[in-house]
């Protein structure tokens, strides 16, 4: 909750997007798109994202609070997120980072 709060904070008071600079659409602030969110959380945990917003598979359990192993397991079962490899290193988009919560509640 306390990263929550952080970027809620950090959005709010520059305007723009922590990440790319750019100013953000005029919205109330419980609309939030959830990409900037998640970008935000990424510039408060210190997580560098790559220019096409991916980020690598222990920094992307980190931003969702869960196990590297979680993520492992659930690309072994058929219930993937999308991710790519690079070399030997997993990536995941942050687009495919946001909705990740909303697929677990369903499938319990």
């Amino acid at each position: 909750m306390r990263n929550q709060t952080a970027v809620a904070t950090v959005v709010t008071a520059t305007g723009c997007c922590p990440t790319c600079g750019q100013a953000l659409p005029e919205a109330d602030p419980g609309a939030r798109d959830e990409l900037t969110l998640m970008r935000a959380a990424c510039v408060v945990m210190r997580i560098q994202p790559t220019w096409d917003d991916h980020v690598s598979e222990r920094d992307a359990a980190r931003l969702l609070n869960r196990s590297p192993q979680t993520l492992r397991n659930r690309r072994g079962l058929d219930c993937p997120l999308p991710f790519r490899k690079r070399g030997g290193r997993i990536e995941y988009a942050l687009s495919a980072l946001c909705g990740w919560g909303e697929d677990e509640k369903s499938a319990a």
